[in-house]
């Protein structure tokens, strides 16, 4: 099992946006990974994922607006 860690400033984005982000990571992967949970921190978000096959998921992820 993989833990994918995705980083966003926060400057970027705020608690609610994190928080969609997340709701939408969750849809778009369905059972093909696990999206658990988030932090916000002073200087960035971070939403965790894990999953057996990290290159997949990470190129699933990146054309999400």
């Amino acid at each position: 099992m993989y833990q994918l860690v995705l980083q966003f400033p926060s400057l970027v984005v705020d608690y609610d946006d994190l928080i969609a982000i997340e709701n939408e990571l969750s849809d778009a992967l369905g059972p093909s990974a696990n999206v658990d949970g988030h932090d916000l921190g002073q200087s960035e978000g971070n939403i965790f994922i894990f999953t057996d096959k990290p290159e997949r998921i990470l190129e699933a992820v990146l054309p999400l607006p």
